[in-house]
């Protein structure tokens, strides 16, 4: 649900008057109705509903100073929630969730200032995960993991990273997507090779976000980062391990 989140009395007709609970409405050109209480008598601040032209309330937002700052939501008609979702700073981030009339929950996708980002889950009616996607920087789908007939496939390379700079005259910086796991318990870590390729050394990845970056540091002549991907093998009940080496 986007609505407008800096409102001006300038642009705005008042319907009412304040209330006892010191909240105005204000009507919109497109016939949104907003109710909520105003900061310099310009500015919405705390929770805002919105109704249609009818006087229907069909969702709310939680401002601060004029900005959306916290949890959105967006009803049916039926009264069931359509939308939900979390604001920072104006733009929408974190995760969002999207319902069917019924309450089901159809995805689950994350954002990242306003733009979608990283996971994406999609459920079935019995609220199980049938198909996971990764959106990356450039808002392509990079990598998916999905289930038919209780096999799980997947698309994409599971080990995603390239190098940057961030000053030419000082070190590489890694960066690598997070994918998720939504069916079998995997994990990344960043580690060193020996001259063999044999990890000498690893420690887990551990990043709130879905990505990672790391500057690394220069090691002594043979010795490479690598990736390493854990992902746990039911049948042999222990991790297969995989790695790519970063250069």
């Amino acid at each position: 649900m986007k609505l407008p989140i800096f409102l001006s009395l300038i642009f705005f007709s008042i319907l009412s008057c304040t209330n006892k609970n010191g909240n105005v409405r204000i009507k919109k050109s497109n016939n949104i109705i907003y109710e909520g209480k105003l900061f310099a008598d310009s500015l919405f601040d705390g929770k805002v509903k919105y109704y249609d032209s009818s006087g229907k309330y069909f969702g709310y937002s939680t401002f601060i100073y004029g900005k959306k700052e916290g949890i959105e939501v967006a009803y049916f008609k039926n009264g069931k929630v359509s939308d939900s979702s979390f604001y920072h700073n104006d733009m929408q981030n974190g995760f969002a969730y999207k319902f069917d009339e019924n309450g089901h929950l159809l995805y689950k996708s994350y954002y990242l200032n306003d733009v979608p980002f990283g996971h994406l889950f999609e459920y079935d009616s019995n609220k199980n995960i049938i198909h996971y996607y990764f959106i990356n920087f450039e808002h392509q789908i990079i990598f998916e993991l999905f289930k038919v007939n209780g096999e799980e496939y997947r698309k994409g390379d599971e080990i995603q990273m390239y190098l940057f700079s961030k000053d030419p005259s000082k070190n590489n910086f890694l960066f690598l997507y997070l994918f998720a796991s939504p069916f079998t318990p995997r994990h990344y870590e960043i580690g060193i090779l020996d001259s063999n390729k044999k990890i000498i050394s690893s420690k887990s990845i551990i990043s709130p976000d879905c990505y990672y970056e790391q500057e690394l540091v220069p090691l002594p002549k043979g010795y490479k980062y690598a990736v390493i991907l854990h992902t746990y093998n039911s049948f042999k009940k222990r991790d297969d391990i995989t790695f790519e080496v970063v250069e």
